[in-house]
């Protein structure tokens, strides 16, 4: 018998009030209306955008208003009741409960499994925020106790890249068949206090949901999944939820994707995080249309998120103490805001403006980067990596770009002190301006993610990349100009149709040339829908791929290590101050993140406790944890004073650390920490001695 499934309705147009109606009944039987949505926009008559002080909602209004049901008095009435009710809440938005209360309905828990990207970090954690808004509370996570149920829904957010990818969803849902059958949560315990697995509920979301879709409720095994949500319809997720309590279907599913939805207004929830270092989603989907990726099916066409929203929420990160973002997007460096335009003025943040002005500038302030000509016309602003194509041809007009929004973003108040990361992006938006920028300001890491994909032209052309290896090595070339100290990281495909052996070879010859630091190495799986299924053959055969995989990965770790050992720990670094002490091993400024998972081992065979953190180049490294002096740049002897250390300063999840490189393990380094310091005082001292470069 053929399970009742119920489908998501199309996209309704929104009333004047903003609301679908079926979010609208779901307002009207909470005692809140910010239990309906995780945020509500409701329309009306004037421009304008404000967010409500002690609340998670944001009343937008633009000129012109809608159409909708009664009145217009009406309608004002019912946005003023609302106005009220949201002057008696507090600020749900950055103070939401992320664990369950002790007389929570166990009916209504639910636990995020997570796998895949960074991007799908991001959205498990707007998925965390809508379900909590809506009456849902997050299970405890599994532990070896014999009184913990299975919670009443679990949601698996998934990846489709790549077939491998896939496959580990399908083991799972085997496993949650099983669980849900026997009443168990993990193996890890016999006994567990059961549920009945008819009230248990299975959802799968995300980039498989959106590429199998109906397939997942007809193919799971023993029809475990109840639930397919697509990456672009998670405010549904209540509604579709309610269905299934309801009994009105057995299974539901939303998988339409969207042209808007961005989540702007959507605040996230994370849990576990080490409250140094976030996440923050700016754009979404792709128009690339490389011949191999399934990412534009999936995720959609791209949209940015209003670049105010994102400034929001990085203020909020840098209020609540954390010292690292990264921003995130499928082809992040082409972020386009077109609904703003930014004006500069000296000493000042980025003012975001409508875009109905008679004059349209991205007007340029007197802080040394007048050479990025932000004043240019607006309608030519889209400047792409020289030598590069795009396949999408829609790019130009107005709007704040990336350089634009890193720019702004380095500029927030408490922001002196914040890195700055993105990912994942396209070789193509690196213009020489968004190079610059990341020389200047030393919030923004001196990493750059450069997919090359393959080393031979004509796999390049095969895969509608847009640039040849000439163009790409320029870029390479231009970017280690610009950036002192930079260093790269890529993404290559072992075997992709009609590869032959030379072209392997010069993908090879091309990871030697440029020397990554990081490198993400795939054999190439073929993916439906995609322009290489229709109009290619996987004819190389999968011993071949795995052959040529297992040399890319070897070519890399060698020249790593290599590069490692000459850079990293043999380096002997030039003081220029007199007196100075000359030992090898190159010094890094390092943002702890925490206690390393293995204690670290002396020469003399004395294990010691170890913390770790990253570099600003990315770099993994181990060093011991051990009490340090308190650096101050003048200390050095390179601020024009002699300066002294504060003795006994202890390291912790958030501080930076001068940290001297004393050993290489592949491309993960083994350190001594030598002081506590800011990321202001480094940059100053770095800026005055290349004994502090990085």
């Amino acid at each position: 018998v053929r399970r009742r499934t119920a489908r998501a309705r199309p996209r309704a147009a929104p009333s004047m009030m903003g609301f679908p109606a079926r979010a609208w009944r779901a307002g009207a039987r909470n005692s809140t209306a910010a239990s309906c949505y995780t945020v509500i926009q409701a329309l009306a008559h004037g421009g304008g955008s404000r967010r409500w002080a002690g609340s998670n909602i944001t009343i937008t209004s633009t000129a012109g208003g809608g159409h909708g049901r009664g009145s217009v008095g009406g309608k004002r009435r019912r946005l003023a009741k609302l106005r009220e009710q949201l002057r008696q809440e507090q600020d749900t938005t950055a103070q939401v409960n992320t664990s369950a209360p002790a007389n929570v309905d166990s009916n209504r828990t639910f636990a995020i499994e997570t796998y895949g990207c960074q991007m799908n970090v991001s959205d498990s954690e707007v998925v965390r925020s809508i379900l909590l808004s809506s009456g849902w509370s997050e299970a405890p996570e599994a532990t070896d106790s014999k009184e913990q149920p299975l919670p009443a829904l679990t949601l698996i957010n998934t990846c489709a890249i790549r077939e491998g990818a896939e496959s580990k969803i399908w083991q799972r849902l085997h496993k949650l068949n099983h669980e849900r059958r026997n009443g168990l949560r993990g193996n890890r315990s016999k006994g567990r206090s059961l549920r009945d697995g008819a009230n248990v509920r299975v959802g799968v979301l995300g980039c498989m949901a959106e590429r199998l879709k109906s397939k997942l409720l007809e193919e799971a095994p023993g029809g475990v999944v109840d639930l397919v949500v697509g990456p672009d319809a998670y405010r549904e997720l209540p509604a579709l939820l309610e269905t299934l309590e309801q009994g009105e279907a057995e299974t539901a599913i939303d998988v339409a994707l969207s042209l808007e939805e961005t989540y702007a207004d959507v605040a996230p929830v994370r849990r576990n995080s080490d409250g140094v270092g976030a996440y923050v989603s700016i754009m979404r989907g792709c128009n690339n249309m490389c011949s191999y990726c399934v990412v534009p099916f999936t995720r959609g066409r791209e949209r940015s998120r209003p670049m105010a929203s994102i400034l929001d929420e990085v203020s909020r990160l840098i209020d609540q103490g954390y010292k690292e973002v990264t921003l995130l997007g499928q082809n992040v460096n082409s972020y386009h805001d077109k609904t703003t335009i930014t004006n500069t003025e000296e000493g000042s943040a980025i003012t975001v403006m409508a875009l109905d002005l008679e004059t349209p500038a991205l007007v340029d302030d007197d802080s040394g980067s007048a050479e990025r000509q932000r004043g240019r016309d607006s309608k030519e602003a889209y400047d792409h990596t020289p030598g590069f194509t795009n396949m999408y041809r829609l790019r130009g007009g107005d709007g704040a770009r990336m350089v634009h929004l890193l720019d702004s973003v380095t500029r927030l108040p408490g922001a002196e002190e914040l890195r700055v990361r993105f990912t994942s992006p396209h070789p193509k938006d690196f213009p020489l301006a968004l190079l610059q920028l990341i020389a200047e300001r030393p919030q923004l890491c001196n990493q750059l993610h450069l997919p090359a994909q393959s080393g031979s032209d004509r796999i390049l052309e095969r895969m509608r990349r847009g640039y040849t290896v000439e163009a790409y090595l320029e870029l390479v070339e231009r970017a280690r100009a610009t950036i002192p100290g930079v260093t790269f990281s890529s993404d290559f495909i072992a075997g992709f149709c009609g590869e032959t052996e030379a072209d392997h070879l010069a993908t090879l010859d091309l990871i030697r040339t440029v020397g990554y630091d990081q490198a993400f190495l795939f054999a190439y799986s073929l993916r439906d829908r995609t322009h290489a299924a229709h109009k290619m053959e996987d004819d190389v055969p999968e011993e071949v791929k795995k052959r040529r995989l297992q040399e890319m990965i070897e070519t890399w770790r060698s020249d790593t290590t290599c590069r490692n050992e000459q850079n990293e720990r043999d380096f002997v670094p030039s003081f220029g101050v007199p007196g100075a002490k000359i030992v090898p091993g190159r010094l890094h400024l390092v943002l702890v993140e925490g206690a390393a998972k293995r204690p670290l081992r002396s020469a003399a065979g004395v294990e010691q406790a170890a913390l770790t953190g990253r570099t600003d180049t990315n770099k993994r490294i181990l060093f011991t944890d051990q009490p340090v002096e308190l650096l101050e740049a003048s200390a050095w002897g390179l601020g024009g004073s002699s300066g002294m250390f504060t003795q006994g300063a202890q390291l912790n999840p958030g501080d930076y650390a001068v940290v001297r490189v004393t050993g290489v393990a592949g491309h993960t380094l083994r350190g001594e920490p030598l002081a506590k310091t800011t990321l202001g005082e480094w940059s100053h001292a770095r800026h005055l001695s290349e004994w502090a470069m990085a």
